[in-house]
């Protein structure tokens, strides 16, 4: 009963603190229209009240998707299959685009980004139509949703693996259906994180004064080094004290015992996934053998290749529609094209790469008529740092692109270099209002480049784990040019006629700066 108050009280805060947030804007865009209505002079470059509209409509929207269960966050509390029947994978950082585009390809009763507390899993509730969830390309996988439980906390190593095989036995239950009817059957194990971030992310134990948690510190510095490697740093590959391995041998063995069902590892018929998020485990079974993402066809394979599910989101983030222009100046294999392609096949507009060396380009159109699209995307040799010399002006909608990160380029002077020649000839050619939507890791380096541009603005910055990076995507919309050096220059030249003898001759220390920035 108090556990049910306590998520009534929650709800109501939440609701309360979002109708807050409504009329709040609403207030500010009242305030704005009176503020215009009295100061008919006024000119603003933007539609600050159309936006402000926009912003309002957005918030509404968005809270009305979500259901009142699903803004109170319960990460440990066991979830209903009845209730949350679906479950997608993506990648860290990336569940917002993944639950919107579900919702444009199939009809379903609620989403949860973030289910149960872990990243890159979305529960989906009430799914119709669930076969239709194959088309979506932000996932990896569609997953089915047996059950889920909870690590014991302190465990570590065999002690773990007994307790996942003890979880899955008690959900038997849930998996009589999908395995009673098998004829064969393998288990996969994925592994996030590791128990030791969860149990310091707040650096101390719940009500451990200052005293003790550095008697605990000094402890742990005195212990043996093994029990150190063990503890205090375990290893990537044994984050968990287990590896993968040993959980799919385990719950293999349990299953079989209990189903009598022949394992496979290649011809199976159902693949059991054992999921284990830092202290979370979910139980699911995988209808598609392959991963969603693994969609395209490639003749030309590189070291280092975005994810076709990665590059679709980045896409959806940059608002492309049909018959739009798309730009990657850093094509690589091509992977943003031909996803383009896919997503609006004849519709599509102009979809262009290009990239500087020529093996890279002739590898990416070998990549479009390996995938049969190579009459709906365009490659060519270009320098990203001078895309003004072969396009002009107003020549794409959007940019999307995965420039370098930094790993073979050099010094970070080199890659300044790249990025902000990259942000100056991208802003020639995109229309103003167009998106440039890129993916790098330097994103401190590449905030402050964009900052002192002054020729886009920031509309989102989102932090995604590819492999064992988190680099992020920057969102930005092209203003054309710098609008507060604009300003600044028209005030100085309403004030100019005010000076008793101007300097008629040569060109002011301001217009001499600008010229040597442009020459630069």
């Amino acid at each position: 009963s108090r556990r049910s108050s306590l998520m009534s009280q929650q709800r109501d805060e939440h609701s309360g603190n979002a109708q807050h947030a409504i009329a709040a804007i609403q207030q500010t865009l009242d305030d704005l229209k009176r503020f215009l209505f009295l100061n008919t002079s006024v000119k603003l470059p933007l539609k600050i009240s159309e936006q402000a509209s926009a912003l309002k409509e957005g918030v509404e929207s968005f809270l009305s998707s979500f259901s009142a269960e699903e803004l109170v966050s319960e990460g440990n509390r066991r979830e209903d299959p009845a209730k949350c029947s679906h479950l997608l994978t993506t990648n860290p950082g990336l569940e917002r685009v993944a639950a919107s585009e579900v919702r444009s390809v199939c009809e379903v009763g609620g989403v949860r980004p973030t289910f149960c507390g872990c990243p890159g899993y979305v529960g989906l509730v009430g799914v119709k139509a669930a076969e239709r969830l194959q088309e979506l390309r932000s996932a990896h996988d569609i997953l089915t949703f047996h059950g889920n439980f909870v690590l014991p906390e302190g465990g570590r190593g065999e002690e773990l693996v007994q307790a996942i095989c003890q979880g899955v036995q008690d959900l038997f239950p849930q998996l009589d259906a999908v395995m009673g009817s098998a004829g064969s059957f393998r288990v996969r194990s994925e592994r996030i994180g590791s128990m030791r971030r969860m149990a310091t992310k707040e650096g101390k134990a719940p009500g451990e004064d200052r005293a003790a948690k550095k008697a605990r510190t000094e402890k742990a510095e005195d212990a043996t080094s093994e029990a150190t490697e063990e503890v205090l740093t375990p290893s990537k590959s044994d984050e968990h004290g287990f590896q993968s391995s040993q959980v799919e041998r385990e719950v293999g063995s349990v299953l079989h015992e209990k189903y009598k069902v022949r394992a496979d590892m290649k011809n199976f018929e159902v693949c059991i996934r054992v999921d284990i998020v830092m202290d979370k485990v979910l139980v699911c079974s995988m209808p598609n053998r392959d991963q969603l993402s693994r969609r395209h066809k490639l003749a030309f394979v590189r070291s280092v290749t975005l994810k076709p599910n990665v590059a679709y989101c980045m896409i959806r983030m940059s608002g492309l529609r049909e018959q739009e222009s798309l730009l990657d100046p850093f094509c690589g294999g091509g992977t943003i094209p031909m996803e383009a392609a896919c997503m609006f096949g004849d519709q599509a507009g102009r979809l262009c790469g290009c990239d500087r060396s020529k093996t890279v380009v002739e590898g990416a159109k070998a990549n479009a008529t390996a995938s049969m699209i190579e009459n709906l995307v365009e490659f060519m040799e270009l320098n990203a740092r001078a895309l003004d010399r072969s396009f002009s002006s107003n020549s794409f909608d959007v940019i999307v692109t995965n420039p370098p990160w930094g790993v073979r380029v050099g010094k970070d002077a080199d890659l300044e270099r790249i990025y902000k020649g990259f942000l100056f000839s991208s802003s020639k050619i995109l229309k103003v209002g167009g998106r440039l939507v890129f993916l790098v890791q330097r994103c401190e380096m590449v905030l402050e480049l964009v900052r002192k541009s002054g020729l886009f603005r920031i509309l989102s910055m989102c932090a995604v784990k590819t492999g064992d990076l988190v680099p992020t995507i920057f969102v930005l919309e092209n203003l054309g040019k710098d609008e507060e050096k604009e300003i600044l220059k028209t005030q100085v030249r309403a004030l100019t006629p005010l000076i008793p003898n101007p300097k008629a001759s040569g060109p002011s220390a301001t217009e001499q700066g600008e010229q040597a920035e442009q020459e630069a």
